[in-house]
């Protein structure tokens, strides 16, 4: 699959507090969401202990990769780097684009709130 094709359909960033309320492990919220037709899945999750965003990161990422959906982390390249996730997405006070490139590489994807 080329990043073009990756980057086309629907997306679903998760949404932790939502997935707490609704009393939905996240594992069992990304699966529905895959049936559902999502194509690309952003990991958002900016309240928890970092062994949690892993943990978590880590589950979705082979969800992604058992269903050929494109999995981007949220804001954290170790993260992204440590599950393979196929790229990031930063915002205007994360790390640069630049950066992200030189420690993701060429193939990764890389978005940027704008």
């Amino acid at each position: 699959m080329n990043k073009l094709t990756a980057l086309n359909g629907i997306y679903l960033i998760t949404d932790r507090q939502l997935s707490l309320a609704r009393q939905m492990p996240i594992e069992n919220m990304v699966q529905q969401a895959i049936e559902g037709g999502v194509r690309l899945i952003q990991y958002r999750n900016k309240q928890s202990s970092l062994s949690t965003k892993k943990y978590e990161a880590a589950i979705v990422a082979k969800l992604c990769r058992a269903h050929n959906v494109t999995f981007l982390v949220n804001d954290d390249i170790d993260i992204a780097l440590a599950v393979d996730a196929d790229g990031v997405h930063i915002g205007q006070d994360d790390t640069s684009p630049t950066k992200a490139r030189a420690l993701l590489g060429p193939d990764k994807i890389i978005g940027v709130s704008c």
